[in-house]
């Protein structure tokens, strides 16, 4: 049996007559929410969480980290041995080992996090001189006869 590419087999298949989302069948699910009218009477299933509450617990968790590196030196402020953190304080090291090691997007995310995302800021000027100092927006009504 000789193998087809997709382009032999899209000249094999029989014109349906309708282009990309026409069918008759396809436009009925597309028909917008009448007033009134409920598309999921059900709704969400009581006791259901939210994804941050999810990950709010998860972050919480306690868990024991080793505070060795892979030459058994103390990776961390302390004794060498076991530290006991929160998922979310693994994270936050985990941030910090980045930036440690040269990432410079883990220490920007760092700094963001400390002082605040940095404003941008745009100077309207053209050879020194400004351009846009102050902008005044009239609204006008439709139909008013001021």
């Amino acid at each position: 049996m000789i193998a087809m590419d997709d382009s032999e087999k899209k000249q094999q298949r029989k014109p349906s007559g309708y282009g990309r989302g026409q069918h008759p069948n396809s436009r009925r699910n597309l028909q917008p929410v009448q007033p009134g009218e409920v598309r999921n009477p059900q709704g969400r299933i009581p006791g259901t969480l939210e994804r941050s509450t999810i990950f709010g617990r998860w972050l919480e968790v306690r868990m024991r980290l080793s505070n060795l590196d892979t030459q058994g030196n103390p990776r961390f402020v302390g004794e060498p041995g076991m530290i006991e953190c929160t998922l979310h304080e693994r994270a936050a090291l985990g941030q910090l080992e980045a930036a440690i090691k040269g990432n410079t997007q883990a220490w920007k995310e760092i700094q963001d996090s400390l002082h605040g995302k940095q404003a941008e800021k745009t100077d309207l000027t053209s050879n020194g001189q400004t351009v846009l100092t102050s902008l005044t927006v009239n609204v006008i009504k439709r139909g008013s006869d001021d």
